[in-house]
């Protein structure tokens, strides 16, 4: 099995879980913070920190460290935002002062979204479907996976884009949330932790630990098996209406659910809210067959009953 260095651009909530099967795996792994404290804590789980304030260059020593082999591998999941991709502006910072930085790198992940499809209505969307992002997270994802497939090809690496169903997992599902509500200490107006019915309406998810699973796949697998639609869909295989799986949840916990309630008067941010004008089911074909992959959480389901087991 092959075994190399991958550099983390971000180290957040799913980056972080994908660092740590790397790592488990017997890989060298790298990761950036912009604050020193945490990466202190960083150096201390044996992933190598880099201190790093993106749009900022990216520092020389991030892909050739003084210590141990160079970056074969880099995972993006910083978030593009008005002015771009700030990941995106400090690697080429560095590629414009040092060209041979990437001599050693293989490929780039980019961790992007389904919100790039936009509304389809409930349909089915796959690799091939047209994206046409309807909100301004959608665009600047689309714009971001385009600037990173132009980097790469002009790099000689290898691209894909990840294009994250809603993401779920310890610390972050309905479980947590609804007993922080029945313990008084969360927040009753939580998207997670409300009931909310809009007719038709289904989301695609994706467990945490299947995300990490699916790019340690890739990390370990030939480029030449990944989709030339440099895209990959990562859902699981049910997609479902959001008010089925906080019944679900509170089932699991022997609570009674929240009550059911509308959408037009559900207590939800702008941001929350904006989730609901787009509905589509999520295909997870690809993922499957191009790295015969099987779902570590099939769906929702056995998703919350482990994370209810680890919270017992």
């Amino acid at each position: 099995m092959r075994n190399g260095h991958l550099l983390c651009l971000g180290l957040g909530y799913s980056a972080g879980a994908a660092a740590r099967e790397m790592l488990e795996r017997g890989w060298h792994v790298s990761g950036t913070t912009r604050d020193a404290s945490k990466a202190r804590e960083i150096d201390e789980t044996g992933i190598r920190a880099v201190l790093w304030d993106a749009p900022n260059r990216l520092p020389s020593e991030a892909l050739s460290p003084a210590e141990g082999p160079p970056v074969t591998d880099i995972l993006v999941s910083v978030s593009p935002g008005e002015a771009g991709d700030p990941a995106l502006a400090g690697l080429q910072a560095l590629t414009g002062a040092k060209p041979a930085a990437l001599s050693h790198v293989r490929s780039i992940l980019y961790c992007s979204s389904t919100g790039v499809y936009g509304d389809h209505e409930g349909r089915w969307v796959n690799e091939e479907s047209p994206v046409l992002p309807t909100s301004q997270r959608g665009r600047r994802r689309l714009k971001a996976e385009h600037g990173w497939e132009d980097f790469a090809a002009a790099n000689g690496c290898a691209e894909v884009n990840l294009r994250l169903a809603g993401i779920y997992g310890p610390g972050r599902n309905a479980l947590e949330t609804l007993k922080a509500q029945h313990d008084g200490t969360g927040d009753p107006n939580a998207l997670g932790g409300q009931r909310i019915y809009k007719k038709g309406q289904v989301f695609s998810r994706i467990h945490q630990a299947d995300i990490a699973g699916i790019i340690a796949a890739l990390l370990t697998c030939p480029v030449e098996k990944w989709p030339e639609t440099h895209a990959l869909n990562l859902a699981d295989d049910l997609p479902s209406p959001p008010h089925e799986v906080i019944e679900y949840a509170a089932y699991l916990l022997g609570l009674d659910p929240p009550p059911l309630i509308d959408l037009d008067t559900a207590q939800l941010s702008p941001m929350a809210r904006s989730f609901y004008a787009e509905n589509k089911r999520v295909a997870n074909t690809c993922v499957k067959k191009t790295l015969d992959y099987t779902l570590r959480y099939p769906s929702y389901r056995e998703g919350l009953t482990a994370i209810l087991r680890d919270l017992k």
